[in-house]
């Protein structure tokens, strides 16, 4: 099952009596992770090939009919989880986007970042990660992952030093393959689209990230 892999990352640094609470970097990358996510029969199996364990994974699912997510507190290494069902599920959708957004803030702040340093990490990606449909898993990357994926040196040395980084996979399930199946075989093959109706990061019909899907 194919995946779309993104990354956030909050630094806290202080040097000498000057302290920057909120350096935000944010960018895509083309790197492999110890986790692994796929979907069957509507379940989602998450599994830990590292030996280090992953604290703060939320799935997240916001499509038609869905505003839920479940909310998983640790996975040991070399570990895995199956989700069967979401365990928190809401009538609505702002319901749905309080409780999931407290919940992620809630795990950074257990990461080392600060509650306003989280609030303003979690509300960048409203629009992107709770108001754009879709199935995705957030989980804090654990520090060993995120000193080897994105080595950094701070001159002068901080007296201290805070790295958070969050990784997002985007989840294409069986059934989004038959429907992205159906618009090629449909829309695109009879030349009923051209690369101009894709939006930015959007295209009728496909919905998130168009470009990655067909391919």
């Amino acid at each position: 099952m194919p995946s779309l892999v993104g990354s956030e990352m909050c630094i806290r640094d202080r040097v000498n009596n000057e302290v920057e609470k909120l350096i935000f970097y944010r960018g895509l990358g083309d790197f492999d992770t110890p986790l692994t996510v796929s979907e069957k029969n509507g379940y989602i199996t998450i599994v830990n090939n590292s030996n280090q364990d992953i604290k703060g994974l939320t799935l997240l699912n916001y499509r038609d009919g869905y505003n839920e997510y479940t909310h998983i507190t640790e996975l040991k290494s070399f570990a895995k989880t199956i989700i069967t069902s979401n365990h928190n599920r809401f009538k609505t959708y702002n319901g749905y986007l309080d409780s999931a957004k407290k919940t992620i803030v809630k795990d950074l702040i257990a990461s080392g970042l600060y509650q306003d340093e989280s609030n303003a990490m979690v509300n960048t990606w409203e629009g992107g990660y709770f108001k754009t449909k879709g199935l995705r898993l957030l989980y804090v990357l654990p520090t060993e992952w995120t000193e080897k994926i994105l080595p950094m040196k701070v001159q002068p040395s901080p007296k201290e030093l805070v790295r958070t980084l969050v990784g997002r996979i985007e989840i294409i399930t069986g059934e989004d393959d038959k429907k992205i199946l159906e618009f090629v075989n449909t829309k695109v093959k009879n030349n009923k689209i051209t690369s101009f109706e894709i939006n930015g990061r959007e295209m009728k019909g496909l919905g998130h990230f168009p470009e990655p899907k067909l391919r």
